[in-house]
């Protein structure tokens, strides 16, 4: 049990009964119900009370989620020019010239 209250779900094949139950006077104070086909039967659909929270760390994990995806790709493009680069210079050596005493 919870401080304030506990919740009973209900549920039988037609629909989903979640109601809160307050712990100072032991009745039923919220009910939701809902159908099988996800239709909302009784609940709380105000929302003129509600306050939308914009967060900053969602912000914060697309910008290193980009950065990081950035890094990946010049990582991938880096090494494909490299690649053939060598490969157009071929196996052939370039000779060095040496002096044999």
């Amino acid at each position: 049990m919870g401080e304030f209250g506990y919740t009973r779900l209900f549920a039988t094949k037609e629909k989903l009964t979640l109601t809160y139950i307050g712990n100072h006077d032991g009745e039923p104070h919220d009910m939701v119900e809902i159908l099988s086909s996800g239709r909302v039967l009784k609940g709380v659909a105000d929302s003129s009370n509600k306050v939308v929270v914009k967060s900053t760390f969602s912000w914060f994990v697309k910008g290193a989620s980009i950065l990081v995806l950035g890094a990946f790709m010049g990582y991938v493009i880096g090494f494909i020019s490299h690649a053939k680069r060598v490969a157009a210079s071929g196996t052939s050596w370039t000779p060095v010239k040496s002096d044999d005493v």
